[in-house]
């Protein structure tokens, strides 16, 4: 009895250890993950994540990492072919680590944990591609496998190296949140090869994770969450990398929409993945995803609000003068913008690899003619061994004869092969089932490449909206403490208790005052008087607020009051007097002090020209307000009209941006009229030669800048006032004295109307500002 005991309590002491509940949940958790990572794929060709999350694990959680790994690879569905190769790379994990654990020092570094998952990724895809007798494209592709396994095992063991613990450290540093991202969007990546219905589960939780988080913390965070999900589910399937960029734009509009709650971002996010479902066609963006979204935006409209609130961790009140805190994010945003320019390179590195591997060339025709025909023909050895030369001879001449007459016929064969073959009549049949396979391919291939070559653009636009925001970021001065307590203090006087109140000032020294107050709190604002009111308390003028009420909260902004202000006008006449006019003007003066004023000139006349002319001055217009420099918005501007449909669609854009603040005055132009100054006394105009957008994959830009001052006027047209030449619109620019600038405007287009002479009629289109001190 004695000796049983013993040995049950060397039993139980051995076997305690795991049985530890918070042991076994770690076990458990990882165990998932394991499936999970196994299960990502990408690009429907390489799945090295399981075992770079085996390799990446700490000691302590190896067993349960590679049990999961391996039953994630055994499992059916398979997101890529060749699971062998994986789980022998799992054994390779294996035995390394538990060879090398407690023997050498530097075992249990991330670097180490890396090379572990380069060498068992490595050799077996390599032999692999030896066996497979790969080419150089293929032994590329599966290099580059490995030392994405290295990779994602170094995140992998930076990330869970606070499990060895606990379940997740209390306090995460700044590298293990970044790496434990990379982490999450591998699983998500699973879960996008999910399907419930036709649904994919992972695109459904990444666009309901994009809404939580454009509602929480605004445009910025909002794109580049929909950029990372996009990316991830673009990796998923290598058709679908355009959602990255879709993702990412609609994503910026759900933050900018936040200001009108929760049923903005919804529309906004809805509308936004609609618009790109038409633009690029359901070939390249499937019908599915748009459903997806739907659904997804349903369950967030139905969410709590309590528990979207609990995602906002940094409160208007928490925020500091805190340079170092400034400083983190800049370098934050940097990085996120270079990361997205690595991205860029990275997709276009690997998509014309594997871009190649599946097009082939065309004597990929031939080889298959020689299989499926001749490989059960008693001739084969003489025709494809002594006769190899006349054979491949008489095939070769078929392309050309192939690509004139888009058929092949008897008469392309040399008379000395027909004559030795006895099986014409089928070769022919599959040399022209192949041929028209091959071309369908080429087809596809080259729509992929133009699709592609838009995202990588979409990819440089996200990365400088990205740079712009950091510099935004580090350019931002104190906050002015003293002055909130006043004007904290003087609504409370009123009988207002707001929620939050920050005085601080932008990087010219101008204030700017934002207040939160509960909306049922306070009845209705006078605009003229809270502004004279605060103006007295922060001794400054203050220009009038912006007003903006979501979920409960209303939110007033104010700016100190700008040295100049705008009179603006425009006038349009359609062709031939007809209802449309192809020409779009758009003005918009924004609370930050700058006034926008965008034409675009369609191609063409009617409803197609006023579709294209009004789509780009919309998409430039909301792009700058967004945060976005006039050059990555044509840019974005010029993707969309190159997806926007099979027909070509093009259109001028002029852009006239003015900082009411300065008198800084800034012209882009892409294939535009000339915009006509008067300044000073003298009367000149500023013209370029660039290109319109929507032509080429880039876009060259015009730039002018000059420094206006009140009694200074900038005229803007469309290329049909200039049928008569210029000269007559600068002498008239110089005559005019009025401050009535939509009459200026109507007079310069009638006026081009009558003054045309060829017998042809245009667009016609003006637009007018007056700069004037602000009294």
């Amino acid at each position: 009895m004695k000796q049983r005991s013993a040995t049950q309590n060397r039993l139980a002491a051995l076997v305690a250890p795991y049985l530890d509940i918070r042991l076994l949940g770690r076990w458990a958790a990882v165990f998932a993950a394991g499936i999970l990572m196994s299960r990502a794929g990408m690009f429907d060709r390489i799945a090295p994540f399981g075992v770079a999350f085996a390799a990446g694990v700490p000691a302590s959680l190896l067993f349960p990492a590679l049990l999961g790994a391996a039953v994630g690879y055994c499992l059916p569905l398979l997101p890529v072919a060749g699971a062998t190769k994986y789980l022998l790379a799992l054994c390779v994990v294996a035995v390394i680590r538990l060879l090398l654990n407690n023997r050498v020092k530097l075992a249990k570094k991330s670097g180490f944990l890396a090379a572990v998952a380069l060498l068992a990724t490595g050799v077996p895809s390599l032999l692999s591609a030896y066996t497979l007798m790969a080419d150089a494209a293929g032994v590329t592709v599966s290099a580059a496998e490995a030392v994405l396994s290295a990779a994602v095992a170094f995140f992998c063991s930076v990330a869970l190296q606070s499990l060895d613990q606990g379940f997740l450290a209390s306090v995460v540093d700044r590298k293990q949140h970044a790496c434990l991202v990379v982490v999450a969007s591998i699983m998500l990546l699973a879960l996008c090869g999910v399907n419930v219905m036709g649904f994919s589960v992972g695109r459904f939780a990444a666009v309901l994770v994009i809404l939580v988080i454009a509602s929480a913390y605004g445009p910025a965070a909002a794109c580049a969450a929909g950029v990372v999900v996009g990316v991830t589910s673009g990796l998923a399937s290598f058709n679908l990398i355009v959602l990255a960029a879709v993702y990412g734009f609609a994503a910026l509009l759900a933050g900018v929409f936040g200001v009108f709650g929760r049923t903005g971002s919804a529309a906004a996010f809805i509308l936004a993945n609609g618009m790109a479902v038409l633009m690029a066609g359901t070939d390249v963006v499937p019908l599915s995803v748009l459903y997806e979204v739907m659904a997804a935006t349903l369950v967030y409209m139905l969410l709590p609000q309590k528990l979207i609130n609990r995602a906002a961790l940094f409160k208007l009140e928490s925020l500091k003068p805190q340079a170092e805190a400034d400083a983190e994010v800049y370098t934050r945003l940097t990085l996120a913008g270079n990361a997205m320019r690595e991205v860029r390179t990275a997709v276009e590195t690997v998509s014309q690899g594997l871009g190649r591997i599946q097009s082939g060339d065309i004597s990929s025709v031939y080889d298959e003619v020689s299989h499926s025909v001749c490989g059960h023909c008693d001739k084969r050895f003489s025709c494809w061994g002594k006769h190899y030369n006349r054979t491949m001879g008489a095939f070769n001449t078929l392309s050309e004869a192939y690509r004139q007459q888009s058929t092949i016929a008897e008469d392309d064969f040399p008379p000395e092969f027909l004559e030795s073959c006895k099986k014409t009549r089928r070769i022919i049949t599959a040399v022209n089932d192949g041929f028209s396979r091959f071309r369908a391919r080429e087809s596809s291939v080259r729509r992929f490449g133009e699709v592609r070559s838009i995202v990588s653009e979409q990819f440089e636009t996200m990365s400088e909206l990205l740079d712009e925001l950091s510099r935004e970021v580090i350019n931002r001065h104190e906050v002015n403490a003293a002055l909130s307590a006043a004007v904290r203090e003087y609504l409370e006087g009123t009988g207002i208790t707001p929620t939050g109140v920050l005085c601080e000032n932008d990087k010219d020294g101008r204030l700017l005052l934002t207040i939160r107050i509960a909306t049922d709190e306070i009845e209705s604002i006078s605009r003229v008087k809270l502004a004279k009111a605060l103006g007295v308390v922060c001794k400054k003028s203050l220009a009038l607020p912006v007003i903006t009420e979501k979920d409960n909260l209303t939110t007033i902004r104010l700016r100190e009051k700008p040295r100049l202000t705008v009179l603006y006008g425009e006038y349009q006449s359609a062709f031939k007097d007809g209802r449309v006019c192809g020409d779009n003007i758009r003005y918009v003066a924004n609370s930050g002090g700058q006034v926008q004023v965008v034409l675009s000139d369609g191609m063409g006349s009617g409803p197609a020209a006023a579709v294209d002319s009004a789509m780009t001055s919309s998409l430039l217009t909301k792009m700058i307000s967004a945060g976005l420099r006039p050059e990555g918005a044509m840019k974005f501007a010029n993707s969309a009209l190159l997806v926007k449909s099979a027909e070509e669609s093009l259109s001028t854009a002029d852009i006239t941006l003015i900082d009411l603040y300065t008198g800084k005055t800034q012209i882009y132009k892409a294939g535009a009229a000339p915009t006509f100054v008067k300044s000073a006394g003298k009367t000149f105009m500023l013209e370029g030669d660039s290109l319109p957008i929507g032509i080429l994959n880039g876009v060259s830009i015009d730039q002018n800048q000059l420094k206006l001052e009140s009694g200074d006027m900038v005229l803007m047209v469309s290329d049909g006032a200039l049928a008569d030449g210029p000269e007559w619109i600068i002498q008239e620019l110089e005559r005019y004295d009025s401050d009535d600038m939509g009459n200026l405007a109507k007079y310069i287009v009638e006026t081009a109307k009558k003054r045309r002479s060829d017998g042809h009629d245009d667009d016609i289109s003006a637009a007018a500002v007056l700069v004037t001190a602000n009294v």
